[in-house]
């Protein structure tokens, strides 16, 4: 199984010994793996300890895929682009892929847990959000600040929604690995496939865009003094990640 695994997946690096425990734990009660797929078990286990070229193979040969598995649920290409994106955080950040058995056909699987995390993102789309007050930071010592989260909260929630719903899926993606699944910058190359510093530039120029784009949403809608707006961008500002975090996490499957 293993000479096969790597025949079909030459690039991917991955131990025989892990491979070995990998399959030993999804054989069946006699020990006989026969019944196991071994290239599509062979790539899982190297996803499953983050190969990059494992991982790349995944996103060419399957993820690729998504937007056919959606057929009938959904053309839009945002949505298609947000489920892919969490398709590859749940296998390959919280570690489903390690539930993939090897005893049915790999892209069959994969449809399954797309079509999962499809619905799971409609449903939170459609849920009503009430917290909105939660969405500012709540340790605010400064009553003059906490007035102004107060009395526009709510005008906040819907500007960073509306700014964080601008983002490409890519950048979105990256925020909720850190925000919600508390990646460091390494650790987010490693799923995104890019470099330690393109990630640190990316995550700047992402959180100015949002603050930006907030402050512009803000200050169109609101009727507020000078004083007040200043006030409201400086609740802004210092608690973006919190919000940022809440937000992304209404959408998490």
């Amino acid at each position: 199984m293993f000479e096969q695994g790597r025949a079909e997946w030459p690039r991917a690096s991955l131990d025989r010994a892990i491979f070995e425990d990998y399959v030993r734990e999804r054989a069946s009660e006699d020990g006989d793996p026969s019944s196991l797929r071994a290239a599509e078990l062979f790539l899982a286990c190297a996803c499953a300890h983050a190969d990059p070229h494992a991982l790349a193979a995944f996103d060419e040969c399957y993820l690729v895929h998504v937007p056919l598995f959606l057929k009938g649920m959904s053309a839009d290409e945002r949505f298609v682009d947000d489920v892919r994106q969490q398709v590859r955080e749940r296998l390959f950040v919280a570690g489903k892929i390690r539930q993939y058995s090897g005893r049915g056909a790999l892209p069959a699987w994969l449809r399954v847990v797309t079509l999962r995390v499809a619905l799971n993102l409609k449903e939170a789309d459609d849920r009503p959000h009430d917290d909105v007050e939660d969405l500012l930071p709540g340790a605010v010592i400064d009553p003059e600040l906490a007035v102004i989260q107060h009395r526009y909260g709510e005008e906040f929630r819907l500007a960073l929604r509306e700014a964080l719903a601008g983002l490409d899926a890519e950048d979105r993606s990256m925020l909720r690995l850190h925000y919600v699944d508390g990646l460091n910058i390494d650790k987010i190359g490693v799923v995104l496939q890019v470099s330690r510093a393109t990630i640190g530039r990316r995550m700047i120029k992402v959180r100015e865009s949002l603050f930006d784009e907030t402050r512009r949403l803000l200050t169109a809608r609101l009727k507020a003094t000078p004083e007040e707006l200043d006030s409201i961008l400086r609740v802004v500002r210092s608690g973006l990640s919190i919000s940022l975090s809440l937000l992304l996490r209404e959408s998490q499957p």
